[in-house]
């Protein structure tokens, strides 16, 4: 997997590689310049083995998640990747006439498709055979093409005449003498084939039942001869392997004159077959090939045209406004052009973007809707002029594709695994939350003693991150366990339609599923930390979690109203007029300035505790109506499936905190009621008030349990 919601895996691994490089730095300047506090930290781990063994599995589930999930798309990804590679055959690239403008859009999706077999169905117009060899005396010194074969692409229907059974649409593939030796298809030998002897490869020959010496009736979808009910009897003179210039897609090789003939095509041929140098990593000279091969293809005075036109003012902004609407190769194409187009000279590398017959048909589009009715015109007719033969990057797309289609798996997972990382990290604070208080005596002590507030978060942090270390590291093999049994009851599943998964996974994955977890965990305990840093002295020594002073909450409520800006005032506006806004846009900017709000009040509630909980419950139920009302509003209107799946996630998660919240807040109220109604009942209001008080006493750490439990059965559901 290359990339996740659109980020490269190596800017993720990147990134937290340099997290966890800081979290090793501080811990080990800790332990070199603070060895007192590193002592006194690391030393409980031993003290309690059971109790370190208990926490350590806990935090290893937030890493077990996101393993399996990275495990899991891993798998996906190659093996779809490798089944595509395989079905692609050797060609690298074809060459292609230019498709007509009344169907342009159509043909050139179609055309765009990975595969020969796609590409011989939409039917691409003839051209001289010359202009072939002539691209190929050109380009004789491009280092990053090994060879280019004229070809014809047809789709035939195929009769056997012993059974009168048909096959309708099969691959044909018309190539010269010498054609299959160029493309890496070594045992198929064209010279010496009688004029009716055909070869086929062992998919096609299982799929039409024939094999050597048998005789086949073959009649083109699309043909020019004066009477088309005339089928071509051929002969199978060979069966070669699967895996040639094919791939694994069944396919009838002929000899390129001869089909000529028979297709009263003299000298004319609809296709040019490209091989690379690098044999098996063939294709990653493919950028290298398309430049070499557009530029002898362009004309250059058209390309000039274009390179003005898309450097102005109103080309820059529009490009800037496709490349917002894009995303993955397709994105980074468009922001490449433009920012060649803004080179003083024309470069090779801009003929070889704006001559892809995808950013052609977007640059039609751009011309009506960005540009000013004389630049319209002059785009229109240089982009008609530019080539008159394009260049399609068959191997490269379809294995763009097979990553994209083997990367659903992951963001899937992840969505789904959301609530499961929610618990996860409630599971990690609540945890420490009762490591502080299991140690609140001793805690107070430190700071009676003069302890900073930072020397005491240092202490638990030390104690924390080792616990963090053994559950990062077992959540990463817990991660790749649940992949694999993950992997193998989806490959059980679909073993039945031929399709075999195969256990593969990146140790970069293994690497990002380690420091998520680290970094995931280290950030609740040191938030957890920081609020048992501040606990009153007094009140620690009771068990209970009274801060010093709340003048924190000015700068946390400003900086959330300032994220709640920032937010609206980035997203709330579609980049397009016609795309409409994602779904989370308005419940999160309505979210943060609540909260916001909430935790500016807070300083001034902190002397009157009802205050405070009539101001939270009220923030919780704003909190609830905005989120329901989020969800009654999907499916967006013309929005996307993803987008919407996600707000379902998030929204989720949104009304399980704010109602737990809510019930935390008015918690007070409703025991004392509970507790009037319970008067009759003596001995049930002896059992029910204790345990009652507990809950009233500690809100937060009730709170959190609910929330972790709800998650669980989310998950459930």
């Amino acid at each position: 997997m290359d990339a996740l919601f659109g980020i490269p895996m190596r800017s993720i691994a990147l990134a937290l590689l340099a997290g966890v490089g800081l979290v090793a730095l501080w811990f080990f300047w800790m332990g070199w310049r603070a060895r007192v506090l590193f002592r006194l930290g690391a030393r409980n781990v031993p003290r309690r083995p059971a109790r370190a063994a208990l926490i350590a599995f806990g935090l290893m589930l937030s890493t077990t998640v996101v393993g399996s999930a990275f495990g899991t798309g891993d798998a996906m990804t190659w093996t779809v990747r490798s089944v595509v590679t395989q079905s692609l055959g050797t060609v690298d690239e074809v060459v292609l006439y230019n498709p007509t403008r009344p169907s342009r859009r159509d043909r050139v999706k179609a055309l765009t498709e990975p595969g020969l077999a796609t590409i011989a169905s939409a039917n691409p117009d003839y051209y001289a055979e010359a202009d072939i060899q002539q691209l190929t005396g050109e380009i004789a010194g491009a280092s990053a093409v090994h060879a280019v074969v004229p070809a014809i692409l047809d789709q035939v229907a195929v009769i056997d005449p012993a059974t009168q059974l048909a096959q309708a649409s099969t691959l044909l593939l018309a190539l010269p003498p010498d054609g299959p030796a160029q493309l890496g298809s070594a045992d198929a030998r064209l010279d010496g084939l009688g004029p009716d002897d055909v070869l086929l490869n062992q998919a096609a020959a299982a799929q039409l039942g024939v094999g050597v010496g048998g005789e086949l009736l073959l009649l083109a979808n699309e043909t020019a001869k004066p009477n088309v009910d005339d089928a071509w009897h051929v002969h199978v003179a060979q069966v070669i392997a699967d895996g040639g210039v094919a791939g694994a897609q069944p396919v009838i090789i002929v000899p390129l004159a001869r089909y000529q003939e028979v297709d009263y095509r003299p000298r004319e041929v609809n296709a040019a077959l490209v091989v690379n140098t690098g044999g098996v990593q063939s294709v990653a000279r493919t950028d290298d090939a398309l430049q070499a091969l557009r530029v002898q293809l362009v004309n250059r005075d058209a390309a000039e045209q274009l390179r003005t036109i898309l450097g102005g003012v109103e080309g820059q902004r529009g490009l800037a406004l496709a490349e917002g609407t894009l995303d993955g190769s397709d994105r980074d194409d468009v922001a490449a052009l433009r920012a060649e187009a803004r080179q003083p000279q024309l470069t090779e590398h801009f003929i070889s973007l704006v001559s892809d017959p995808r950013i052609r048909a977007g640059l039609d589009s751009l011309a009506r809707d960005a540009l000013p009715r004389g630049q319209r015109r002059a785009m229109h007719n240089a982009v008609d002029n530019l080539t008159t033969l394009s260049v399609l990057p068959i191997k490269q797309r379809g294995i763009q594709q097979a990553n994209e289609y083997g990367a659903v798996v992951t963001p899937v997972f992840l969505v789904l695994g959301i609530f499961s990382f929610g618990a996860a990290v409630l599971l990690i604070f609540l945890m420490f939350g009762l490591l502080a208080a299991d140690r609140g005596a001793e805690l107070a002590t430190m700071r009676a003693l003069g302890m900073r507030n930072r020397q005491v978060m240092g202490v638990f942090l030390v104690e924390g991150l080792l616990y963090d270390l053994a559950g990062a590291a077992l959540g990463a093999l817990g991660g790749l366990a649940a992949a694999w049994l993950t992997i193998a009851s989806i490959s059980r599943t679909l073993a039945g339609f031929g399709f075999h998964v195969q256990r593969h996974v990146e140790p970069r994955s293994l690497f990002i599923a380690f420091a998520l977890g680290l970094l995931l965990t280290f950030g609740a305990m040191l938030l957890s930390a920081w609020r048992v840093s501040r606990t009153q002295i007094v009140a620690a020594t009771r068990g209970e979690a009274l801060d010093e002073r709340r003048s924190w909450a000015i700068g946390v409520g400003l900086a959330l109203l300032a994220l709640a800006w920032l937010v609206w005032r980035r997203w709330a506006t579609p980049t397009f007029a016609f795309q409409p806004r994602n779904p989370l846009v308005t419940p999160t900017t309505l979210s943060l300035v609540i909260l916001g709000g909430t935790v500016l009040l807070l300083p001034a509630s902190a002397r009157w505790r009802r205050a405070g909980d009539a101001i939270g419950t009220l923030a919780g139920v704003a909190l609830v109506a905005v989120w329901l009302r989020s969800l009654a509003g999907l499916p967006t209107p013309r929005g996307d499936t993803r987008a919407d799946a996600l707000t379902i996630a998030a929204a989720g998660l949104a009304l399980l905190l704010a109602t737990v919240w809510t019930a935390t807040r008015a918690l007070g109220p409703a025991l004392r009621a509970l507790d009037r109604g319970l008067a009759p009942f003596g001995r049930l209001r002896a059992v029910v008030r204790p345990a009652g008080g507990y809950l009233g006493w500690q809100r937060s750490r009730t709170g959190m349990a609910v929330v972790m439990f709800g998650m669980v059965v989310f998950v459930m559901v």
